[in-house]
């Protein structure tokens, strides 16, 4: 029997004179991508019909080929509906973005801790002053579909992640999709390098 070959880790470490850059790919979850791709199909072809609808029956309203008694009640009802269907149909969206071309990026030097996470660009981005940070740590990762249910976008907000740390009276977590295996590499890197990041 063969040994199982060993994993290699998925960011990348751009080792600078003052700093250390990671960089987190987003992690594909395979059974997830056809089942929301599939769904965005559906979603499309409702969003454009409802949405023509809407939009046909607004038309007839400013141009008095529809009375406006016959189309209140049923339009309202249709204008929430659809702006439910579009909120929900957009996080699908930004998830499906995120697992395809998201990036987290953890940026590190002696004076601050600069977290960004993004899809092409756009994103959010959080920077931490060193003096506040106390017990970085590797924390362990949750199942992904626990994961997704308490935090469906971890593009947005902080608080997912298998690297941790106290600021304040609060705990942030970061490295979204890291395997407690990778991120146990990046603080061992990290507290190498800035060894007041272990206190």
């Amino acid at each position: 029997m063969s040994y199982v070959i060993p994993s290699t880790a998925r960011y990348t470490l751009d080792d600078g004179v003052d700093t250390l850059n990671f960089s987190i790919p987003a992690k594909k979850h395979w059974a997830s991508l056809p089942v929301m791709s599939i769904w965005l199909i559906f979603w499309t072809v409702a969003e454009i019909g409802v949405g023509g609808g809407l939009l046909t029956g607004l038309i007839g309203l400013l141009t008095g080929d529809v009375e406006p008694a016959n189309v209140v009640c049923p339009g309202l009802f249709m204008v929430v509906w659809f702006t439910i269907w579009t909120l929900g149909g957009t996080s699908i969206w930004l998830s499906l973005l995120w697992q395809i071309m998201g990036v987290e990026t953890i940026r590190v030097n002696q004076n601050d801790f600069w977290v960004r996470r993004q899809i092409l660009g756009v994103g959010r981005s959080k920077l931490y002053d060193v003096q506040y940070i106390r017990a970085l740590r590797v924390v362990p990762s949750e199942p992904y579909l626990l994961r997704s249910r308490r935090n469906p976008y971890p593009q947005w907000f902080f608080n997912s992640g298998t690297l941790a740390f106290d600021y304040g009276a609060k705990t942030y977590r970061i490295g979204s999709d890291l395997e407690e295996a990778e991120a146990r590499e990046i603080l061992t890197s990290i507290q190498s390098r800035f060894p007041h990041y272990a206190g």
